[in-house]
């Protein structure tokens, strides 16, 4: 998982490190990361937008089906 997550792109990687993978993750909030710990802050929309792209390379790289639904 950490060797996957080290090949995102910068900002994808900072963003998932300093949200999930820190050792006080279960207790910071998104808003925290995008509004104190980017520099200089990020929108909500800029950060979820962020987080998916990362979330999605991420999947890819661990050969983890990604299935969107058109509903």
């Amino acid at each position: 998982m950490e060797r996957a997550v080290e090949r995102l792109p910068k900002s994808e990687k900072f963003l998932i490190k300093e949200r999930y993978m820190c050792e006080d993750a279960e207790y910071i909030t998104d808003y925290k990361v995008y509004s104190f710990v980017f520099q200089p802050p990020i929108s909500e929309k800029t950060y979820a937008k962020i987080g998916w792209k990362g979330f999605y390379k991420l999947a890819l790289n661990m050969n983890i089906a990604v299935i969107q639904r058109n509903v």
